[in-house]
């Protein structure tokens, strides 16, 4: 986008028309203090009149009433008392007084009074003094070259060139104001009113790089913002009808199987120590159920909150994983479900959080261990590619439908068939897995899923 400023083109376009506007004025002032020069008469006059001029002079001075008779204009002369010596003008009588100032005067009266004549007026001078005065009636075609028609036109264009201008100026300034200015402001209204009613869909369309334009763009960046901020309060309102929609169920039953054992054991149903022993088992697993749960509610908390820590350390994988796989083959196998670990773990180094990594791996096996049957099996494997190390986790289980595989890593969400077969769990532990492994650079999904089983891969980067 050109840069584009619309204080600068109103600027420039009110200063043209105050330019325009005083132009008119002193140009039509000039006109009208010098109208009696309206037409450039005087030097061609002079010219005519010159000869005809010397020969009264020396006719005056001859003290020889006989003036020039033959001219091609009418001609006056008078003394300097106004008396008319001479005249071939019928406004003028021989031997009459006229008045000085209006025989002399410079002006169009003679072109108003007498239409095609120029008056002109010239002093008499004999042995450099004054002893009279001349005027000569000359026709307009004689003086002027041009016609007077066409002079007051030439004179006249400027003004309508200049008034034209302004008249373009201001049509401009209304289409400057009107897409600049008018326009864009309707379409703030327009936002601004439906976001007052809760419609963050309307988008201004305005991409001039103007003070109008960053205005608009910081106007649509900030109901973007308002948008997701209101998505994100319908998702957390959502959320938080999921969670306790999950929590009512996932809490209910450790609880009444809680209540039912205590009840048993107070109502003196079981009496022999076994008994109670085994009440008291069944009672403690349920509240490490329950405790379970909280602390995965508690993580995901932290996750929702971005407050989750994880601290990047650099060390070599080997190792590291040989722990978590012992770990992990003690638990799989006390469930009697047969595990398959690796022929080799590479020996990477890698940057990453080694509890929250543990945290990871211990989730996704224990996922596989809810699903599976005792006669199943849980394998992992290790697999280098690109920039990433790969873990798979694959088990013999009860599988994912293709419709809930999309949903898996979501918050809360557990598939029809786990909450119909009773199989515990939050439905927060892949959501929280996700977060730890993306907040690693690396990325986590199902690879595969069927009535035999699943696959589920993260790849942490190296």
């Amino acid at each position: 986008m050109n840069k584009q400023s619309i204080t600068l083109k109103i600027k420039v376009i009110t200063l043209s028309v105050i330019i325009l506007v005083a132009f008119v004025i002193i140009y039509s002032s000039n006109i009208i203090y010098n109208k009696n020069n309206f037409y450039p008469t005087v030097n061609k006059a002079r010219l005519l009149t010159n000869s005809l001029k010397i020969s009264v002079e020396e006719v005056l001075e001859s003290n020889n009433s006989k003036f020039p008779l033959k001219t091609d204009f009418p001609y006056a002369v008078i003394d300097l008392n106004g008396k008319v010596l001479y005249s071939s003008i019928s406004a003028y009588k021989k031997d009459v007084v006229v008045n000085l100032n209006e025989f002399m005067d410079y002006d169009n009266k003679a072109s108003v009074q007498l239409p095609g004549l120029i008056k002109y007026t010239t002093p008499l001078i004999i042995n450099s003094a004054q002893v009279g005065a001349a005027i000569f009636l000359i026709p307009k075609e004689d003086v002027l070259s041009i016609s007077p028609k066409v002079v007051t036109f030439i004179d006249v264009i400027p003004i309508v060139i200049s008034l034209f201008s302004i008249i373009i100026l201001i049509i401009l300034t209304y289409i400057l104001l009107k897409k600049d200015i008018l326009l864009p402001l309707a379409s703030l209204n327009e936002s601004a009113r439906r976001i007052l009613n809760g419609d963050f869909s309307y988008e201004i369309h305005y991409d001039y790089d103007t003070e109008m334009g960053l205005f608009c763009h910081d106007f649509e960046a900030m109901r973007d913002e308002l948008k997701f901020s209101k998505e994100k309060e319908i998702s957390i309102k959502v959320s938080e009808k999921e969670l306790l929609a999950c929590l009512s169920h996932d809490i209910k039953t450790p609880l009444t199987a809680i209540h039912g054992y205590v009840s048993g054991i107070k109502d003196g149903i079981v009496k022999d120590k076994v008994g109670i022993e085994k009440y008291c088992t069944i009672i403690l697993n349920r509240v490490k159920m329950l405790s379970k749960l909280l602390e995965d509610i508690l993580e995901h908390s932290k996750a929702e909150l971005n407050k989750m820590n994880i601290s990047l350390v650099e060390f070599y994988c080997g190792d590291f994983f040989k722990d978590i796989l012992d770990d992990l083959s003690v638990e799989i196998t006390s469930k009697k479900i047969r595990f398959i670990s690796p022929d080799k773990i590479p020996n990477l180094l890698i940057n990453a959080d080694k509890k929250r990594l543990s945290q990871v791996m211990y989730n996704l096996v224990s996922n596989s261990i809810k699903y599976s049957k005792e006669d199943g099996s849980i394998s992992i494997y290790f697999e280098k590619t690109g920039k990433y190390l790969n873990v798979y986790i694959k088990d013999t289980g009860i599988g994912i439908s293709t419709a809930d595989i999309p949903f898996i890593f979501s918050k809360f969400y557990r598939a029809e068939k786990c909450r119909n077969q009773n199989i515990p769990g939050s439905g927060l532990g892949l959501s929280i897995s996700k977060y730890i492994v993306e907040a690693h650079g690396g990325f986590i999904n199902c690879v595969e899923s069927s009535l035999n089983g699943t696959i589920i891969c993260f790849g942490i980067p190296i």
